[in-house]
C-alpha cells in the first residue's frame, strides 16, 4: 500500500522533552488516542504517565514494531506522537500493555474545521467524474495551443462588429490599447475614437499615481493615427473561473467598429460572451469518466472518494483538480470541484483519493445545502 500523490499536513516538530510537556498540559487529555494506520482508528487506552518521556499504554493487539506513532485531535488540531517501546508493562496492567518512550511530537498548524461523516454500510455514489487536461492556472493557460485553439474558434461566433480579436500577453508585439488593459486591468472602451478626450481625463489620475507618462503618450499616438480608420474600439480582459481558486486573464478580447459606434447594449452582449468563452474552456479542459465510486466519508470541508478504476487512479495521480457529482438525493445529484490532496492505493487494488473542497467554484452553495443532503440519505437508509 502507498500514497501514488500526497499533500502533507503543515506541521510543527518537537523533540525537547519540555515542550513536548507543554503539549501534553495544554492539548492532550489522552482520552482519545489512535494508533496511526492509513484509513482507521485503532484505538489506544492511556494508563499512565510515570515519567516526563514514557507513557504506559495499552493496545488492541500486541505490538510488532518497536517504533509506532499514536495521534489525537484536540482542538481541533492533529497531535501526533512517534514512541519507542521501551518494554511490556508492570504485571498489575491489562494485558497487550507496554511502557513507551516519547522520541518525537508534532501538532498540526492548520485546524480541522468539519466534523466528518463516515458511512459504514450503504455508500453514496460518485457519479460523472471529471480530470482536466491542462492545468487551470495563468501560466499552464498562456503555453496551451489547446487552450488558445478552442479560444480562437469561439470568437469567429462573435458577430455585429467588423473586427475582433482575442490577444495572449506572451504575444510580441502588443497595441497600446491592450498594454493600458494588461497594466490596469480595466477594460478600455472609447465609443468614438474622435473625442477619446474623456477617456483620457477619466485615466488622469491613474496614469500619474502609476508613473505611466509613456504609456498615455502611446495611446495618445495610437489614437490619432487611427482616429480616420476608426470609429470605436473596446479591450476587456477574457476572465478564467477555474475548478478551485480565484479567477485570472487568459487573454484580451479586442473589438473594433470602422463606421458605427459600440452602443452600450453591444457591450453588455460582449460581457455574456466573454463568460460563454470561459464555460466553454472549460468544458473543454475536462476529461469525463464514466466509472462510478463511493463516498467513504464527507464533510462541507473535502470528501473521501473510494475507487477501483485502475486507469483513473493513475490519472488522479498526475493531477490537482477533479469534478465530480455526489448522489445523496436521488436525481439530485451535488456536483462539485476540489483541490486532490492524495491518492492513496490499498493492497487490494483499490484507492482512497482524498478531495479538499475549499476554493471550490460551487462551495459556497455545496456548504448550505450539503447537511440537508446528508441528513436525507441517512433517514432513507434507515427506512
Amino acid at each position: 500500500m502507498s500514497f501514488l500523490r500526497d499533500t502533507p499536513r503543515k506541521i510543527r516538530n518537537a523533540a525537547e522533552i519540555d515542550v513536548i510537556n507543554r503539549v501534553l498540559e495544554k492539548y492532550v487529555d489522552f482520552k482519545d488516542l489512535y494508533l496511526r494506520a492509513e484509513f482507521e482508528k485503532r484505538p489506544v487506552e492511556f494508563l499512565d504517565h510515570p515519567d516526563d518521556d514514557t507513557l504506559v499504554l495499552r493496545f488492541d493487539g500486541p505490538l510488532e514494531e518497536e517504533r509506532i506513532e499514536i495521534y489525537t485531535v484536540v482542538r481541533e488540531r492533529y497531535i501526533k506522537f512517534d514512541l519507542e517501546l521501551v518494554s511490556e508493562a508492570e504485571p498489575r496492567h491489562p494485558s497487550f500493555s507496554y511502557q513507551m518512550r516519547i522520541k518525537n511530537c508534532s501538532i498540526a498548524l492548520d485546524k480541522r474545521e468539519h466534523e466528518r461523516i463516515k458511512f459504514k454500510e450503504e455508500q453514496p455514489a460518485v457519479t460523472n467524474m471529471a480530470t482536466i487536461k491542462v492545468r487551470e492556472r495563468e501560466s499552464d493557460f498562456q503555453k496551451s495551443l489547446f487552450v488558445k485553439m478552442i479560444a480562437e474558434e469561439f470568437i469567429n461566433k462573435l458577430d455585429g462588429v467588423d473586427y475582433k480579436k482575442i490577444i495572449f500577453k506572451d504575444e510580441k508585439e502588443l497595441p497600446p490599447p491592450v498594454q493600458y488593459v494588461i497594466e490596469s486591468g480595466k477594460t478600455l472602451y472609447i465609443k468614438n475614437i474622435s473625442d477619446a478626450e474623456g477617456f483620457f481625463a477619466e485615466n488622469e489620475a491613474y496614469f500619474q499615481e502609476t508613473n505611466s507618462l509613456a504609456l498615455q503618450e502611446e495611446l495618445h499616438r495610437w489614437v490619432m493615427s487611427n482616429e480616420t480608420s476608426i470609429k470605436s474600439v473596446l479591450v476587456r480582459p477574457i476572465s478564467f473561473f477555474p475548478l478551485v481558486g480565484n479567477e485570472f486573464h487568459l487573454g484580451y478580447l479586442s473589438v473594433i467598429n470602422k463606421d458605427r459606434e459600440i452602443e452600450a447594449g453591444q457591450v453588455e452582449r460582449l460581457d455574456a460572451f466573454i463568460l460563454d468563452l470561459s464555460d466553454q474552456i472549460r468544458s473543454g479542459n475536462l476529461i469525463e469518466s464514466k466509472t462510478v465510486g463511493v463516498i467513504y466519508d464527507v464533510s462541507p470541508g473535502g470528501a473521501r472518494i473510494e475507487l477501483s478504476d485502475t486507469k483513473l487512479i493513475d490519472r488522479l495521480a498526475t493531477q490537482n483538480v477533479m469534478v465530480f457529482e455526489m448522489n445523496f438525493k436521488e436525481n439530485n445529484p451535488l456536483l462539485i470541484s476540489g483541490s486532490i490532496v492524495y491518492v492513496y492505493k490499498r493492497a487490494d487494488g483499490r484507492c482512497f483519493v482524498g478531495v479538499d473542497f475549499k476554493g471550490s467554484r460551487f462551495g459556497p452553495r455545496i456548504k448550505n445545502v450539503l447537511p440537508i443532503h446528508i441528513k436525507h440519505f441517512l433517514y432513507h437508509k434507515k427506512r
